[in-house]
């Protein structure tokens, strides 16, 4: 019987594992490998558990999914900013596991399950939204001040946050004039702007452009929607943007 359960234990954290990196993939988002190791683990555990008699009650629905959220929760954060790297972990395993149930036991039921889960995954990530292109206004907030800027929803926009591994906003200069009081000469130092301005949260994001790798500045604000401040990781182009009308990127559906 241990036997039995350890082996289910290191097939779910081999499976386990895969399921959290292509969740990472499908959102485009940055993983934490020690992160994704550990709750990894705690997935293993749970699914030999699961494989004890006395303890099956464990693989009923409700427990099963506050299970994988948590699962999800350990590997990207328990914050705002995670939910939907952890919901796309959720749906994507309950849709595998479906699918294994619907070819092991011949039960159409749990296809039909997998495929709702597919069109949640599908509805989570943005996928048959509107195109890239269209243009949002934004308003953002910082320490009291506040400015609105029309952005551009560009879906080949990837940049994100080494450390939190949050979409990154990205903003021309006059964002950075009128909230930080940055110019664009600083903007283009970003690593001496850093070390003599007294602004606290300043941060070093790297981007790539075509045949340029550099870093630009990138603090976190508030981006207020609905009359709600919502958490947002703004990065300043030193070049400013092409556009005069267009002051910020947004990336994919963000």
């Amino acid at each position: 019987m241990g036997g039995y359960v350890a082996f289910v234990g290191l097939v779910c954290w081999l499976v386990t594992i895969m399921l959290l990196y292509a969740s990472v993939s499908i959102c485009k988002a940055v993983a934490q490998n020690g992160r994704v190791m550990l709750a990894s683990g705690l997935g293993a555990v749970y699914s030999g558990a699961c494989a004890i008699r006395a303890l099956h009650f464990l693989g009923g629905p409700l427990i099963r999914i506050a299970c994988l959220a948590a699962v999800g929760g350990v590997a990207f954060g328990f914050r705002r900013a995670s939910l939907k790297n952890t919901g796309a972990y959720v749906l994507l395993t309950l849709a595998v596991e479906g699918v294994s149930l619907a070819v092991g036991q011949k039960d159409p039921w749990a296809l039909f399950a997998s495929a709702v889960m597919v069109c949640g995954l599908c509805f989570l990530c943005g996928y048959g939204q509107p195109p890239g292109g269209t243009e949002i206004p934004v308003e953002l907030y910082y320490k009291g001040k506040s400015i609105k800027v029309c952005a551009l929803r560009d879906t080949g926009n990837c940049l994100r946050d080494p450390v939190s591994g949050e979409s990154v906003l990205v903003v021309g200069t006059r964002v950075a004039e009128e909230l930080l009081g940055i110019g664009k000469k600083q903007l283009e130092d970003p690593i001496e702007t850093m070390a003599s301005l007294p602004v606290t949260g300043l941060r070093l994001i790297p981007y790539r452009t075509v045949g340029n790798k550099s870093m630009m500045l990138g603090i976190r604000m508030e981006r207020i929607v609905k009359e709600k401040r919502i958490p947002v990781i703004v990065g300043f182009a030193p070049e400013g943007l092409e556009d005069d009308r267009v002051e910020a990127l947004i990336g994919g559906y963000a």
